[in-house]
């Protein structure tokens, strides 16, 4: 199956985060496997899926910066995300990936 490229260059804190997101929820059999490419155009701050904003982060300075805050549906951590980063999104069918993670890291 080919590899559908997606260069989004550089998009806004939301969409940074929706791409991925869209692509996995439209995905079904049959789906080319896609990779994307994107770039942050503003600083946020992103928390993972199970994460208390009020725990991992200082509200009132990300208020007072204009720092917006993103829940991501899948876990990890609390990070700070800005124009210096390149975001590679890999979405792929299941059957085409390793089924051990570590051999997902090599392959990718």
């Amino acid at each position: 199956m080919p590899i559908r490229w997606i260069d989004a260059g550089k998009v806004s804190a939301l969409r940074s985060q929706s791409i991925y997101h869209g692509l996995g929820y439209a995905q079904k059999d049959g789906t080319e496997n896609t990779i994307v490419l994107a770039t942050p155009e503003s600083p946020y701050m992103c928390i993972g899926h199970f994460q208390d904003a009020r725990n991992e982060l200082d509200l009132e300075f990300c208020k007072k910066q204009n720092l917006p805050i993103i829940r991501r549906e899948t876990g990890g951590g609390t990070v700070y995300i800005d124009s210096d980063q390149l975001f590679v999104q890999w979405i792929f069918q299941r059957g085409y990936l390793p089924p051990k993670v570590e051999h997902r890291f090599q392959f990718f």
